[in-house]
């Protein structure tokens, strides 16, 4: 795989984060996302993106696919800090934040034309605001302090 391929596998990664956590999937981590081996070129890519649900309760940290946590107050300075660490530029983030959001602003679009319920249309709708305030605010992440089932 090229340099520049992997680049976009990587930015591919980094608008399923941002887009996890503007949509309200706190259920995002390493096992919901999988790897194609193209055999003719020897090289890997991302697999179709799946398991995108809302899965959002008030006080759930956000996981993510990188090996860390969002909190139960996610903060774009975090992902865009995971972001760097993998080699996205602020403007490739940039770039990448405001065509997600773009997209969850059209929720109800995609929503009625998928034939979504409208109480489940409305209670994604209604989530969104509170993750786009939440990740717009400075300060610290809040964490929760959950205890381990195991």
């Amino acid at each position: 795989m090229s340099a520049l391929q992997y680049h976009r596998e990587v930015l591919e990664a980094v608008r399923r984060m941002i887009f996890n956590v503007r949509a309200g999937n706190a259920d995002d981590h390493g096992k919901n996302h999988s790897f194609i081996l193209d055999e003719d070129t020897r090289s890997w890519a991302l697999a179709p993106a799946y398991d995108l649900t809302l899965s959002f309760s008030e006080g759930r940290d956000y996981s993510g696919l990188f090996p860390n946590t969002f909190g139960v107050s996610p903060r774009l300075s975090s992902l865009a800090a995971v972001a760097a660490d993998a080699g996205v530029t602020g403007d490739e983030f940039l770039r990448i934040d405001t065509a997600v959001t773009a997209a969850i602003g059209r929720w109800p679009e995609f929503a009625a034309a998928a034939g979504v319920p409208a109480p489940d249309l409305a209670r994604a709708q209604g989530v969104h605001p509170g993750l786009a305030a939440s990740l717009a605010a400075e300060g610290p992440v809040r964490k929760t302090k959950r205890q381990k089932r195991w």
